[in-house]
């Protein structure tokens, strides 16, 4: 028998927040999981939250070449707000005790703008206002959902605790988590690890699969397990 669906109404929806790097996948957000991430909330009835840093960044690619565009410095604020159609709150302006849950898609702004590690590697800095946010999060115990390379900053930030993360496709990146102690677990693509006690959801999304239905699924159960956590 076909299941009924009611959505939430307003009034009780979790406050839901979704963290941008900017718009395209070589050096902001990658578009396909931040649209497949709003997707599977509205399955449930929400409505997310859209932030990102109040930054400049200098790192724009030319996603038709394929090439460094110099002198194209982007606002990563306004380039967020592509993919959020309207309204992206600094993140500096968030306030952790309203945020019921943390959704980070992936895309390289994970790696080039909430943290630099495409830059340094295993010498890699997360901004420290995404680490004072995460921080902030894991100390209340509400849940955060990683999707595809942004792991890798949840890594850096809680790795000492030793994070479960799925990841797997990488063997650079899975060492590089690794010594920051975070414990490594191969994902497939439609799957998730899901680590209760420190309440982080991750899947590896687009960096497993290019089938966006597989993806989806992925996407899907990311979202349905950081519910489950609240």
């Amino acid at each position: 028998m076909k299941r009924s669906f009611t959505p939430r109404s307003n009034a009780t929806q979790p406050s839901v927040w979704i963290l941008l790097s900017g718009c395209g996948l070589h050096d902001g957000t990658e578009p396909h999981e931040a649209a497949l991430l709003a997707l599977a909330l509205a399955r449930h009835g929400i409505t997310p939250r859209y932030c990102a840093p109040d930054m400049s960044s200098s790192h724009t690619v030319d996603h038709h070449r394929g090439e460094l565009a110099r002198h194209d410095a982007r606002d990563v604020l306004s380039e967020s707000a592509r993919l959020a159609r309207g309204v992206v709150e600094p993140l500096s302006t968030v306030d952790p005790t309203k945020v019921d849950v943390l959704l980070i898609p992936g895309g390289y702004g994970a790696v080039k703008v909430l943290c630099d590690y495409a830059r340094r590697a295993r010498a890699c800095v997360v901004h420290p206002e995404v680490e004072t946010l995460v921080r902030a999060l894991h100390a209340r115990g509400v849940p955060v959902g990683a999707l595809c390379v942004s792991t890798v900053l949840i890594a850096r930030v809680l790795g000492s605790q030793g994070v479960q993360l799925g990841l797997g496709w990488d063997s650079a990146i899975d060492a590089d988590c690794a010594s920051w102690g975070a414990q490594v677990q191969r994902c497939e693509a439609d799957r998730v690890v899901v680590d209760r006690a420190h309440r982080v959801v991750s899947t590896p999304a687009l960096s497993a699969s290019r089938d966006l239905a597989v993806v989806a699924q992925a996407i899907d159960r990311t979202v349905a397990a950081v519910l489950e956590l609240r």
